[in-house]
């Protein structure tokens, strides 16, 4: 992993990260883990494919909703990144 900071010391501060491929990985199971660990369960009462609507009925609060679309977001962000290397990701199933 590497980490540059860009514009340090301004308004425009921002960190760039470079991950690896078994970075990318392990920082997705993170992701699912803490999905886990918050919301025991939740997958099951989803429907396949779902959206904001779905998440606010299966957790009951709009709040508690956009937390889970974030660790979502950012578990997709690592899982699409998996594709982008040469070694690609495995999903264990063939079409």
């Amino acid at each position: 992993m590497n980490m540059d900071l860009l514009n340090f010391g301004t308004e425009d501060t921002a960190a760039r990260v470079t991950l690896g491929y078994d970075e990318c990985k392990l920082l997705m199971d993170a992701c699912s883990a803490l999905r886990e660990a918050q919301f025991p369960g939740l997958m099951e009462k989803l429907p396949r494919q779902f959206d904001e609507n779905d998440l606010t009925k299966a957790v009951g609060e709009p709040a508690k909703a956009a937390a889970l679309m974030n660790i979502f977001e950012l578990e997709q962000s690592f899982h699409q990144a998996l594709h982008m290397f040469p070694q690609g990701h495995d999903h264990g199933h063939n079409h």
